[in-house]
């Protein structure tokens, strides 16, 4: 048996973010980022999932630009929309869920998910409004985990806010259609594939206006500036308020889908092999 070297090296990094967003950064990372950094001269091209995310890869990883290219996710034919209360029932007992109506964000519970802000909006909200939706938070433990959810616990409306740490993937498509409203308010986002599996479920969508997000939300979602809680909690009011509105983004959210599919992905990245071959 013999084996051959690879003639090509190809890297899919998707962004930068480990390297330069607020996060919990364990050892093996900072090994990844150091050999990334000053050791890439064998890698022959690098795959961004955005051009947000190829940029950073240039900026902060020092890669000739030349050998960087964005290449966008797509989202699966797996998320469609169901009716929420078909949907609600059917994770209701599974996940002990709380009723609807309720707010959603599924991420990690990491600095740079900007989890803290989401909680703080919404205790505004409430008091604002007086609505009574809840918040629903899904999403694996990550290291500020145990201070959002102390922050939840001290909230005068804590027995409205749900954390759920994992849900299957066979129901995340219950999960956004069941919810009222999708938020994703990340700071720093390579591509932010939630957002547009809330869009294929029919589920209006909240998010930020800075790096990939405003690229892959187009003018499907209401955008916002994630360091701004009263910007969000004023964002989640007029959604909630307004019917139209929601509908409206609904409706842009099915079209704006339309850029992002597998089949797409796999044609581009066929091309970019036949390139550099």
């Amino acid at each position: 048996m013999t084996t051959e070297t690879a003639k090509k090296i190809v890297v899919t990094a998707h962004g930068a973010a480990d390297k330069i967003a607020p996060n919990f950064t364990p050892p093996s990372l900072y090994i990844f980022n150091f050999i990334f950094t000053y050791f890439h001269f064998f890698v022959d091209a690098v795959i961004g999932v955005s051009e947000s995310g190829r940029k950073e890869i240039i900026d902060a990883y020092h890669f000739d630009q030349k050998k960087v290219y964005a290449i966008y996710n797509g989202v699966s034919d797996a998320f469609y929309p169901i009716d929420k209360q078909k949907a609600h029932t059917l994770l209701k007992e599974k996940y002990a869920m709380i009723d609807r109506p309720y707010i959603l964000y599924a991420g990690r519970l990491e600095p740079r998910k900007n989890v803290g802000r989401v909680v703080k909006a919404y205790e505004l909200m409430r008091q604002k409004t007086g609505r009574n939706e809840k918040l629903l938070i899904v999403g694996g433990p990550g290291s500020v985990s145990n201070d959002i959810k102390k922050r939840a616990k001290e909230s005068q409306y804590t027995n409205d806010i749900q954390f759920i740490d994992l849900v299957y993937f066979q129901d995340m498509p219950a999960l956004y259609s069941s919810a009222d409203l999708f938020i994703f308010p990340s700071v720093s986002e390579s591509f932010g594939i939630p957002i547009i599996e809330a869009m294929a479920c029919g589920t209006p969508v909240i998010t930020s206006n800075i790096t990939s997000l405003p690229e892959v939300a187009g003018d499907a979602a209401l955008l916002i500036d994630p360091y701004d809680v009263r910007a969000l909690s004023n964002a989640l009011a007029i959604m909630l308020e307004n019917q139209n509105l929601r509908k409206k983004y609904i409706q842009k959210g099915f079209e704006n889908i339309k850029r992002f599919t597998w089949p797409k992905m796999a044609v581009e990245i066929k091309k970019l092999y036949k390139k550099i071959l």
